[in-house]
């Protein structure tokens, strides 16, 4: 049962990784307007304002994932101009430093 829900790979880690670019291409279909040059994210006009006011994202996670975290991190900061702080779930959880930390 197990190998048939690894799909064929050796482990499940090189299933997600080799699923990645289906699975982005997934969620960004429909949102990316590349004619507008824009992001469509599907929120109400309420939403929207309120997600402009944001001050500050955390993002926790644990293993691999957390290096996805250091690069959305970057990302929100950059594009967003939104201060950030990536977490691993350990640090997060204790309220330890163990990465990156937000511009405040």
């Amino acid at each position: 049962m197990a190998t048939i829900e690894r799909g064929g790979y050796a482990h499940f880690m090189l299933k997600e990784i080799m699923e990645q670019p289906e699975s982005v291409r997934n969620t960004l279909r429909g949102r990316l307007l590349e004619e507008e040059g824009t992001v469509r994210f599907g929120r109400s006009e309420h939403q929207r304002r309120r997600a402009v006011k944001v001050q500050r994202i955390v993002i926790t996670a644990c293993g691999t994932s957390w290096h996805s975290a250091l690069i959305g991190e970057y990302m929100m900061e950059e594009l967003a101009r939104s201060p950030r702080k990536s977490s691993t779930h350990r640090s997060f959880a204790t309220g330890t430093r163990s990465s990156t930390s937000a511009r405040s």
